[in-house]
């Protein structure tokens, strides 16, 4: 009985293990925006810097619809599709907050470079070249832009509610996958432990019977 109970407990405790290892694996690659943190930002003007990041409001993060509480993740601030929206805010933003096209392109120079540090594939990019952009987002409202560039309107704040909401709708995050991760492992710990459980308990039962029998 006792031998039963321990194999059960050890595989149990394996699932366990196995569990709280993808689970450490997949949190572990949900990796934080640390752009703030990079010494090219520094060199930013404040009112390129302000296009970036209010305070500890990720602004970037928030055009593309981006978690940002919590912190928002290299996943989808980098996002390759969605890389294109992030430069043309980041355009438009800089552009109507400093009036220098220098500033424009240390912007978006400071962006790619961030995100190709962390592994995704960047395009180039360079002041005029972004084929769409978002309005600019604040706290309190949604700004229509003009791109003096182009000369092209922004889409309307309805409009870009619904295409923000459309792709962060696609975008798992971490609490998501780790949920998946953890139900699923979770099931296969459960029939790893069974399953021990099964063989010690038939093999005991055998030497039972083996042992009663004259």
């Amino acid at each position: 009985m006792s031998q039963g109970f321990l194999s059960f407990r050890s595989a149990r405790s394996a699932g366990l293990a196995l569990v709280c290892f993808y689970l450490f694996c997949t949190l572990g690659s949900a990796v934080t925006v640390t752009l703030s943190e990079d010494p090219a930002y520094e060199t930013l003007r404040p009112c390129a810097q302000s296009c970036f990041f209010a305070g500890v409001y990720d602004r970037v993060a928030n055009a593309l619809g981006c978690t940002t509480d919590p912190d928002p993740e290299n996943a989808c601030y980098c996002r390759p599709d969605l890389q294109s929206a992030a430069t043309g805010f980041l355009e438009d933003c800089v552009d109507e907050s400093c009036g220098q096209n220098m500033d424009v392109t240390s912007a978006l120079s400071i962006y790619s470079a961030y995100c190709s540090r962390n592994n995704f594939d960047v395009a180039s990019t360079t002041p005029g070249s972004t084929p769409t952009s978002l309005p600019i987002n604040s706290d309190s409202e949604n700004i229509s832009t003009t791109s003096t560039r182009t000369g092209t309107t922004s889409p309307s704040p309805a409009q870009t509610d619904e295409a923000t909401n459309a792709d962060s709708g696609n975008v798992l995050n971490a609490g998501d996958i780790a949920g998946i991760v953890v139900g699923v492992l979770g099931f296969i710990g459960t029939v790893i432990a069974a399953w021990f459980g099964y063989k010690t308990f038939n093999a005991r039962r055998q030497a039972s019977r083996n042992h009663m029998d004259p």
